[in-house]
């Protein structure tokens, strides 16, 4: 028996047997994420990301909703409760070891700034004082070495910092995740249902119903839409349902526009013409031949449509207009953080870095699926 020679791919070096055969799909997609490492990157990236947005009750050390006021804008690191400490020195020390106590930290006794007289208002602004220097962790070693009997505070751990009101912002950032991953999840999944219908009925159509449907899509996709969406945004108010309607109804022109282009392609093949040939019915023809063939673009735009409602949510985050304050939100975190720029940059920083790195992930992915899912892409020697 003559053995059928095989066919390699160039683009990706499995045959064509390999690449057909369904038990060989998954090596297929090993193999060609292997030699596409930018998008490697995103798939590791974006699986990072919905894992600590599924499981952020274990990934995140601290309640993102708990404030005290004691670890106010401490920089990222180990820091000590300032407020519990500053109410122990009230109670315990006096005028004499008071002084003592600035003789030993260099600070000058009478400058420090009171609204008051007595020990009790310098302990405040010298707590307060030290403070801002970040030395409160030289002030907790002083007293301890000087006044050993005294329940002085615990150390507390935290890796990005803590924000104004001594929130922890790893907690927050990773509970932040969750209200990204749903306004775009959401988001796309509504605005690509929506426009795969619209579109596939104008591109299959045709005729008047094309130019009416085209027309009233093209009027949309004229408005600007970051104006649009604010301006929206703001009569319904601020609530995640409202973000993900504003969101999913004003993306639909995007998905409409691309499936209607992809059937229009579709519908002049040779596979679709030998099926209205032989008598197949347009239900048919749109569910068995033109859909299936719609999944990869589709899947493409919704990649790079979810990223651009990630970062569009963090905007109306930033303006107040998309979840409530109470809600932990990267968007609402830059907004709170712009105030401490100078001070304590972290506070808008991290937040920052997320929306950078969540868009970026899925920029990097949404390129990797488009050369998977185009066989025109993954055929073409690199």
């Amino acid at each position: 028996m003559t053995q059928r020679p095989e066919t390699t791919d160039k683009g990706t070096g499995l045959t064509i047997d390999e690449e057909r055969g369904w038990r060989h799909q998954l090596a297929y997609v090993g193999r060609l994420l292997w030699r596409d490492k930018s998008g490697m990157v995103g798939l590791v990236l974006f699986l990072l990301i919905v894992f600590s947005a599924i499981f952020a009750p274990l990934v995140a050390p601290h309640d993102p909703l708990e404030q005290n006021l004691g670890f106010s804008k401490k920089s990222p690191g180990w820091s000590f409760d300032a407020t519990y400490l500053r109410e122990v020195l009230v109670a315990n020390f006096d005028e004499d070891q008071v002084r003592a106590l600035c003789f030993n930290l260099d600070v000058d006794y009478e400058g420090l700034l009171t609204l008051g007289e007595g020990p009790a208002e310098k302990i405040k602004a010298l707590v307060n004082l030290l403070e801002d220097q970040g030395r409160i962790a030289e002030l907790v070693e002083i007293v301890g070495h000087l006044y050993p009997e005294l329940p002085l505070p615990e150390r507390a751990f935290f890796l990005l910092g803590t924000d104004s009101l001594g929130r922890d912002m790893f907690s927050r950032i990773v509970y932040g995740t969750r209200v990204s991953l749903t306004v775009g999840f959401f988001g796309v999944l509504i605005a690509g249902s929506i426009g795969m219908i619209i579109g596939l009925v104008a591109g299959y159509v045709g005729g008047r119903v094309d130019n009416v449907v085209m027309g009233f899509i093209n009027m949309i996709l004229a408005l600007p839409y970051l104006l649009f969406v604010v301006v929206i945004a703001s009569i319904l108010g601020r609530s995640l349902v409202n973000v993900i309607l504003i969101f999913g109804i004003t993306d639909v022109p995007i998905f409409a526009r691309t499936t209607r282009g992809e059937v229009l392609r579709i519908r002049e093949s040779g596979y679709v013409e030998s099926a209205v040939s032989i008598g197949a019915g347009r239900w048919r023809i749109l569910f068995d031949h033109i859909l299936p063939n719609l999944i990869g673009p589709l899947v493409t735009v919704a990649t790079f449509e979810m990223s651009g409602m990630i970062f569009y949510e963090a905007g109306l985050g930033f303006l107040g207009l998309s979840v409530p304050p109470s809600v932990p939100s990267w968007g609402n975190m830059l907004a709170a953080g712009r105030k401490y720029l100078i001070t304590s940059p972290w506070i808008a920083a991290f937040p920052g870095f997320a929306i950078m790195l969540t868009s970026l992930a899925m920029n990097l992915l949404g390129d990797w699926l488009r050369d998977v899912l185009d066989p025109r892409l993954r055929r073409t020697q690199r």
